[in-house]
């Protein structure tokens, strides 16, 4: 894990020579300086100070300041989940960009990327570049852009209470308090990509200076004019008679399988949803963080492995790795609850938000124009409906199988009956946990 406590106490200037290169270096630049105003995408969507859904007479030992405090905290976790994102976007946007200009090649084919740490020694032998790339990269260090990006550095619910405690009883927790930095918060996660970021800018700047034509190497990572009207062409279930149920059943479920993952995800949803001429790229991009994790949630709900182990010819240890999404290993499992006539769709639909995952993470978004951002939307939201149905449509299986094999021990002619007090049961224990 991070053996670092980073010491930028906050960004109050530009990160980058020049901001205005692409929109995503502008929305994270901007975003970097607003969370330490008070105005992250979190504070200006639900507001710290509006009414609470539970009673004053109820708050017991908190008052007013304290809740207030408490929400402000709360949402900062998840800003600064998504900034740490948005930088580690953008690092990878510039280092490419740099490499195309240079001519040194960092693709493997149209839209396949090479590993960074394959190629930057071409680009550079500057220490403090090379160590902040590893950093970052090098899964012998601490590998934070994979972690993160791959949905492994979730830390929010589990650092809620870690920051709530202090707030709510000064004196009683002022030990919890005085522990100082923690390397695993939301923050100094946040903080350290940002300064990376400075460390790339800079040394790109000392070279060169970027231009439009830099970012032509994305070129790969566009979907085709056939798969956007495919994408268009699907239907918009939060849009029609079933809205409201597909709203409860995406949030109830997020809550209840990975609690963090689902205030990430509304914010996005809500920005698709709105489909403003004005994006908010930091909203937008919560669903590509949120899109990974949910996948890698489903498929090892559903028993496969999402990492894959090696022995390293140098010293014979064992290395693991992330399985990549794009590699088809599960894909099969995913949409086998589906009527067989729905399944290629929905497989193409899965292909496709985790080809609009791979260009989000690697920096290849340039364009964050009113189609495109909801496009990108669109298919991320819909691929989410899919891994959830598979993972309700799951555990209602186990569930049933389980009334079977007990209450009618094993005798057959129930399975409907199994099958639906199962679906109940799932139901109420998603509620009952989203609830809770």
């Amino acid at each position: 894990g991070p053996d670092f406590v980073c010491s930028l106490a906050g960004v109050t200037k530009n990160i980058f020579k020049d901001a205005t290169l692409t929109p995503l270096l502008a929305a994270t630049n901007d975003e970097s300086r607003k969370i330490y105003l008070g105005k992250g995408v979190f504070h200006e969507r639900l507001g710290i100070t509006g009414e609470s859904q539970v009673p004053p007479n109820q708050w017991r030992m908190v008052n007013e300041e304290q809740l207030v405090r408490g929400r402000d905290a709360r949402f900062k976790l998840y800003e600064f989940t998504i900034i740490a994102y948005l930088a580690l976007s953008c690092i990878e946007q510039l280092l490419r960009s740099w490499a195309h200009r240079q001519g040194t090649k960092h693709l493997k084919r149209p839209g396949q990327p090479n590993g960074v740490l394959e190629w930057i020694g071409a680009l550079s032998t500057n220490p403090i570049l090379l160590d902040a790339v590893e950093v970052l990269y090098d899964s012998d260090k601490q590998n934070l852009r994979n972690r993160l990006m791959h949905g492994n550095l979730l830390e929010i619910e589990g650092k809620d209470l870690e920051v709530s405690l202090p707030i709510a009883n000064p004196e009683l927790f002022r030990s919890v308090a005085a522990l100082g930095p923690d390397p695993y918060s939301p923050e100094n996660i946040a903080q350290h990509c940002l300064k990376c970021l400075e460390v790339v800018d800079r040394e790109i700047a000392s070279t060169c200076s970027l231009v439009t034509a830099d970012l032509a190497w994305n070129a790969g990572f566009i979907p085709s004019s056939y798969d956007v009207d495919f994408v268009l062409a699907l239907s918009d279930d939060f849009a029609g008679m079933d809205a409201k149920r597909w709203l409860e059943t995406v949030t109830d479920y997020l809550n209840a399988m990975l609690p963090g993952l689902k205030q990430l995800f509304t914010i996005g949803l809500i920005e698709w949803l709105e489909g403003k001429k004005d994006v908010s790229i930091p909203r937008l991009m919560a669903l590509g963080l949120t899109f990974e994790a949910l996948y890698r949630l489903t498929v090892h709900l559903k028993g496969f492995s999402v990492l894959q182990k090696k022995h390293r010819n140098a010293d014979k240890f064992l290395k693991f790795q992330y399985r990549m999404l794009d590699s088809d290993w599960a894909t099969e499992s995913l949409v086998e609850h589906l009527k067989p006539e729905a399944r290629d769709n929905a497989k193409r639909v899965l292909r496709l938000a985790v080809d609009a995952r791979n260009a989000i993470a690697h920096g290849a978004v340039v364009d964050f124009d009113q189609k495109a951002a909801y496009a990108m939307g669109h298919i991320i939201v819909k691929a989410a409906q899919t891994l959830i149905t598979a993972g309700l449509h799951h555990m209602t299986a186990e569930t049933a199988f389980m009334n079977w094999k007990s209450e009618r021990k094993e005798e057959h002619g129930h399975d409907a009956s199994d099958w639906f007090a199962a679906q109940r049961a799932v139901f109420q224990r998603i509620r009952f946990s989203a609830e809770n």
